[in-house]
Parts: C-alpha cells; structure tokens; sequence
C-alpha cells in the first residue's frame, strides 16, 4: 500500500504543540509500517529539509513556502483549484493520502483521504483569531471535514467537538492520543539561571493561553506579601505579547517575569526540571502534551479545568481556577509531585493506530458528499445544520 502524507500546510517552528505531533509521529510511523507499505512524504520547497526522515520517501514540489501559502489561501477562499500540486500528487499514485494539520490542500483529492483535526477552537473562541484565520477557517475547514473519508481525531473533546459544530458522522472520526516518549531526568541539564524558586510555563502567547489571568492573580499574591516564586515563560511571541507585557507593568512584576522566547525542546526539559511548578492556565487545549511531560519528570502541575485534563489523568485537586488567588495559593501549598490517573500512550502506539485508521480508509471506496445537500456554519457559532437545495 502507498500512503502519501500530505505536509505541505507544515511551517516549521510555526505551531507549537501540533508541531512535536508531526515530527514525532514521522519519526514513529517507518517502524510501524507493514510489509510492503510505502510511505510518501509530499512537500515543498520551502520545508523539504526539516521532514527529511530515514524510511519516508519524499516527494518535492518545486515552489516556495510563500507560494503554497498563497495557494491554499486561493483554493480556500475562491474556486480556483491547484491543479499542478494535483498532478503530483496523482503522480505517486496513493492508496491514501494523510493529512495530519487540520485541512485539505490541494482542496481536490480524488484518492482516500485521512484528516487530524487537533482543534476547533476558531468555533469556540473565535475573539482569539485574526478576520484572516477566521475566514481562511471557515472556508477550507468545514470542507475538509466532509471530503476526508476518516478523520482522526487526538483527544475525545475533539471528537465532540466535531460532531457537534460541524454534524460529521460519529462512525467516521477516530480518537487517536498523541504519544508520549519519557526522557530520563538524570540525562537533561536542568536550567540554574533563576535567583529564587520559579514557576514555568510554556506556550506561545495566545489570547486563549491565559497568560494575562495568571499574571494578575500572582500580581495580587505578590502584592500581599509572602509569594516566593517568581514566573519563566517560552514559546513564541504573538502579536499579544504586548499586552501581556502592558499587564506585566501594571502588576509591578517586571522584576519577577522573565519571558525566554521559542526555545529548543532540550531546554525545555531543562526548564522543567529546575522548576518547583509548572503551571498551565490556559482557557482551551486540544490535548495537553506538555502537562504529561511535566508530570512524567516528577513536577507538581497545576492547569486549568478542562475535560482535556481530565482525558490525560490530570486529578481534580490540581485544576483550578487561575483568576482566584487562594486556588493558586493553596495549588502551591504542596509540590508534591502530580501523578497521572491515566497511563500515556507511546509514540509507536500512536503511529500504529494511525496506520490502522489509514488502512481503513484505503480499504474503502470514496462516497463524497451529495451534490444536493450544502452544509453550512451559522454565524453564531451555534452547531450547524444540513440544508437542501431546491432544483
């Protein structure tokens, strides 16, 4: 069998978290591939270096970065259609073609396709995207929920998800859990450049990351005197770091802020091991990796209540409400190492289930969506419904 896997939406050290998903996902699937199952990676240019991986046969589509972008936003927004990158595809002659970030391009695939979906949050938090994302989303992404024909889903808040805004059948979406590889703490450096005790969090700086909530709430603890921790944030700096900066002045916490920018991800062990907490506030998370790689190095977490964390085996009594400075006062009371209810899955396992799904779908004829229907999203945000065209 012949998998073709569709990168050509990859920007690397663009996407934080869906990122680690990729490349250890390429990584895993050669070794979890069957007898005469041929991988196939399709990409251009612009991030043929960054996915060349031992077992995956790669397929270079002569054009730039900014050229493909260009392209998927023409095919998401007009009719008109990237017939060259077709052809090239067509050319390798998939069983299945995998998509594994959330949508189709080419929009047009006339082989099975298999879709990871990491997030709907566009639907959910809409206040957290730009007028672009919002409508590159909404005109490619309903699409490539109806055209792939499964679609992976990586936590089972996902799955809902897509049921509910979107009233794709349940029978086609499958959970299937990122995967976790422990690394052995004696084998990391841990990072010794904070003067006192530091609590870490990384993530890009997303509105619905909730930086701004935690800041206050430790502004205000500082303020009451008796707060020993200082904050070390890293990950990529959004177009709203300047207004989490802004708080960080009016919470007087330049002296007790220290923002590290992208870092590797060795050094982001390194972080997690020197810190006394680690610390995830954010207001929407399709999985939560990095909460499992916290807990798995023996560090209290304490994260937000979401059904996410409580997919992963994060317990009750370390989710909180970050706006209410007692729960974060009492969340430190105890650094007691957090440990999982629910055992990870290993990368293997991941790239194993994913196989299955892709076989599944290769194993079964394409049925596309009837031309009479046309499903739409309501502008409220609301689920959506399936309505029919007078002839």
């Amino acid at each position: 069998m012949r998998i073709a896997i569709n990168l050509l939406n990859f920007r690397p050290g663009r996407i934080g978290g869906a990122e680690t998903y990729l490349r250890q996902l390429l990584a895993h699937l050669p070794a979890a591939a069957g007898d005469g199952e041929r991988l196939i990676s399709i990409c251009d240019a612009g991030n043929a270096d960054a996915v060349d991986v031992p077992g995956i046969e790669r397929v270079v589509i002569p054009q730039s970065r900014l050229r493909t972008v260009c392209d998927r936003s023409l095919e998401a927004a007009t009719p008109w259609r990237a017939k060259a990158v077709e052809r090239i595809i067509d050319a390798a002659m998939p069983d299945v073609v995998f998509y594994p970030q959330q949508s189709l391009f080419p929009k047009v695939c006339r082989w099975p396709s298999v879709l990871t979906v990491h997030d709907l949050q566009h639907r959910l938090y809409p206040r957290n995207f730009s007028l672009t994302e919002r409508l590159f989303r909404k005109c490619i992404y309903g699409h490539s929920l109806r055209a792939a024909k499964r679609i992976i889903a990586i936590s089972a808040f996902t799955k809902d998800s897509i049921i509910r805004l979107y009233n794709i059948p349940s029978s086609t979406i499958e959970v299937v859990y990122s995967g976790f590889a422990p690394v052995p703490c004696r084998t990391i450096e841990p990072w010794e450049n904070s003067p006192r005790p530091y609590l870490y969090y990384p993530a890009a700086t997303y509105q619905h990351k909730g930086h701004i909530a935690l800041l206050r709430t430790m502004g205000n603890l500082v303020a009451d005197g008796g707060f020993p921790f200082r904050l070390v944030l890293s990950g990529q700096r959004t177009t709203h770091w300047r207004e989490i900066q802004r708080v960080i002045h009016e919470c007087r916490l330049v002296d007790q802020v220290e923002h590290l920018g992208f870092l590797e991800y060795g050094q982001v062990l390194g972080l997690y091991k020197s810190a006394a907490a680690v610390v995830f506030p954010t207001e929407f998370e399709g999985f939560g990796l990095p909460a499992v790689e916290a807990a798995s190095m023996g560090k209290k977490v304490i994260v937000s209540r979401l059904s996410t964390f409580d997919e992963i085996g994060i317990p009750p009594e370390c989710q909180i409400d970050f706006r209410e400075a007692d729960q974060l006062r009492n969340a430190l009371a105890d650094l007691k190492p957090t440990v999982l209810s629910r055992q990870p899955i290993s990368w293997h396992q991941t790239a194993s289930q994913t196989l299955q799904v892709l076989r599944t779908a290769a194993g079964q004829e394409t049925e596309p969506c009837p031309p009479d229907h046309t499903i739409e999203e309501s502008s409220d945000h609301t689920p959506i419904t399936v309505k029919h065209r007078i002839p």
